[in-house]
């Protein structure tokens, strides 16, 4: 009785372990722990909620961009070039963030490609801060 015991003790952690390293999630990718990043480009843009904007360039050494909204919400492509004018109101324009937030947008995730951007409602208001 005792030997089955430890026999099922034994699958039991196992069977622990696994689910503990298959249930793990691993970071697609990012900007190395600890790696030192400084202020490089800051800029305050009006964005038209009848066409799209080029935001900011592609740069080969970003190591993240913040984008902070005010009033009013915009959405935004990373490293698309959209050269069509999404219909107002009806077509989702790639990532949707909402008014009066600032985001975090990590290079090793989205990438440093061009940024562009069309307002929710006219005249929106953009800043975004690009760290290398």
């Amino acid at each position: 009785m005792k030997e089955r015991i430890k026999e099922i003790s034994a699958q039991i952690a196992v069977f622990v372990l696994i689910m503990g390293f298959a249930a793990y999630t691993y970071t697609q990718a990012s900007a190395p722990s600890g790696l030192p990043a400084t202020y490089a480009t800051s800029s305050t843009i009006i964005l038209n909620v009848t066409a799209v904007s080029s935001v900011a360039a592609t740069s080969s050494t970003c190591t993240s961009r913040v984008i902070t909204t005010y009033s009013q919400s915009a959405q935004f492509t990373i490293g698309q070039n959209s050269s069509t004018t999404p219909n107002v109101g009806t077509d989702v324009f790639g990532i949707f963030q909402e008014a009066s937030t600032t985001r975090i947008y990590d290079g090793g995730i989205y990438g440093c490609g061009l940024v562009q951007g069309r307002g929710w409602l006219p005249a929106t208001r953009i800043t975004i801060t690009e760290y290398r």
